[in-house]
């Protein structure tokens, strides 16, 4: 049986995703957070990145939130995903910085 992923939360989809392996959860996420992704992008951008390498980052800080997300700890995905974004924002400048 064949569940309506898009009527489904973030946070129940990330947990489907943990159970069945289906990809197109983290395609339906994706597609919902993408916007967020490309804004913090801009808001990231510095001169010695180019603005593509910045978003990969923040699609890399996006998987690791649905890797790591903990529903129990009571925080909202989306709360959580913006802020493993900016953590793998602020780790590839620092990175980018010393070389």
């Amino acid at each position: 049986m064949k569940k309506n992923l898009t009527g489904m939360t973030d946070e129940e989809i990330v947990a489907e995703y943990r159970i069945s392996g289906n990809e197109r959860c983290v395609e339906i996420l994706l597609s919902r957070y993408e916007k967020m992704i490309a804004h913090n992008t801009r808001c990231f951008f510095e001169r010695n990145t180019t603005k593509e390498d910045l978003h990969q980052e923040g699609r890399i800080g996006f998987f690791k939130a649905i890797r790591d997300y903990k529903q129990e700890k009571g925080l909202r995905f989306c709360t959580f995903a913006q802020w493993c974004v900016k953590c793998q924002y602020s780790t590839a400048i620092r990175t980018s910085r010393r070389i």
